[in-house]
């Protein structure tokens, strides 16, 4: 239910969390497109590319064999977690209005949203579907979340597959997916009723505290921990997720109830190793079928202050396991605003160099990750400029070749 990018790390990539993330819209729900915040758009160029099981109270570790608590004893979760208690969510998911709708959603092929200037960038860095699981590791790029400075795959960076439930406010209870999907209900006389045209249901069990969510696009199943939990971090975490077959995946935690392990049932089960970094950001993702490794997708993230503050995701690589070595398939990098005065904001995506772009630079003798921006952004596949409510007001793409201009 998002849009892909039109470069090559999308198309190649079929051969996006916990807790901490954000939203673009207000609680009550109500889209951020309205009728009065239209744009148009002028281009000079010639573009020519383009968790069903029960909650149980303790979860061990699949790295350190230890457990971690989900009741008011747990004192292992971070400062991280702690920081950020109440997590917002992303905008509703709905069908009252075109702009909820991919089909009839009008943005630019790159793309850029043309109803309130929102990037919209995802990416699938791993994908299987072993047993029946359509499990994938896909993260979307959001300029218009509520907070941009969290995500476990850099600031501004949601995790599709790691969904989560939250309670933004009294009586409305949100699934968020992904920046460009969430699921609402508002609680009405102990039922959940779902809002903006959805069919979902979720469901608190009385005994355990947990909820329940069927999703009606796909029928799948999911379990979240109690949002009720004293322990800040676990609250609304995922837990398992079960397919219309009845396949399930369940996910293993550490002490700090970071996903470690997501692990398929079947045969020949297919699973998914995590590993981090500083800021309790990815450092590394590893896709196992059979116990054996298959790909792996590596992360780097800015320190700051040159093309990134501290956090922000800054290069992905894609390796597979060919004859007891890691090959590697491709890379992407990001570079963001870091001056606030010439169309940015903290955390504001500014060039995407896809790995097409990375190639041509290494091919040409320059470093992507140190090369100047001028250099960099004659290879990129876009370059963001926005406004001072982070809409995009400009979009350069493919090295140069044209520019999209934005007015509200």
């Amino acid at each position: 239910s998002s849009y892909s990018s039109s470069d090559s790390q999308s198309s190649s990539d079929s051969s996006s969390n916990s807790s901490s993330d954000s939203q673009s819209s207000s609680d009550s729900g109500s889209s951020s497109d309205s009728s009065s915040n239209s744009s148009s758009e002028s281009q000079s160029s010639s573009d020519s590319s383009s968790e069903s099981s029960s909650y149980s109270s303790s979860e061990s570790s699949s790295d350190s064999g230890s457990s971690s608590s989900y009741s008011s004893s747990s004192s292992s979760s971070s400062s991280f977690y702690n920081s950020h208690p109440y997590p917002p969510v992303a905008k509703p998911d709905c069908e009252c209005c075109p702009c909820c709708s991919l089909e009839q959603e009008p943005a630019t092929g790159h793309p850029v949203r043309y109803g309130d200037g929102e990037v919209i960038l995802t990416t699938t860095d791993l994908e299987g579907g072993g047993n029946g699981i359509p499990w994938a590791h896909r993260r979307t790029y959001c300029n218009l979340l509520s907070s941009n400075d969290v995500g476990t795959n850099g600031n501004s960076w949601l995790v599709e597959s790691l969904s989560y439930l939250t309670n933004p406010s009294v009586n409305r209870y949100c699934v968020v997916i992904s920046p460009k999907r969430s699921v609402w209900f508002e609680h009405i006389s102990g039922n959940y009723i779902p809002l903006f045209g959805t069919h979902a249901t979720l469901i608190k069990s009385e005994t355990t505290g947990c909820y329940s969510f069927f999703d009606e696009e796909t029928g799948s199943s999911y379990s979240y921990a109690p949002l009720e939990s004293p322990n800040i971090a676990a609250r609304g975490l995922l837990l398992s997720f079960t397919t219309a077959g009845g396949a399930t995946l369940s996910l293993s935690r550490d002490s700090l109830l970071r996903v470690v392990r997501a692990e398929t049932t079947g045969e020949i089960p297919t699973s998914y190793e995590y590993s981090y970094g500083l800021n309790n950001k990815f450092s590394s993702i590893t896709q196992l079928v059979g116990g054996t490794p298959v790909r792996r997708a590596e992360y780097t993230y800015h320190s700051g202050p040159t093309w990134g503050t501290a956090g922000d995701l800054e290069s992905v690589t894609i390796s597979e396991w060919q004859e007891g070595a890691w090959a590697v398939l491709r890379r992407t990098a990001y570079r963001y605003h870091v001056n606030y005065l010439t169309g940015g904001f903290p955390h504001a995506l500014r060039t995407v160099l896809s790995p097409t772009g990375w190639d041509r630079m290494v091919a040409d003798g320059l470093d992507p990750l140190t090369a100047t921006s001028e250099e960099v952004e004659a290879y990129a596949l876009s370059v963001f400029t926005y406004d001072s409510q982070r809409r995009v007001t400009s979009e350069t793409v493919m090295g140069g070749q044209g520019t999209y201009h934005f007015d509200y």
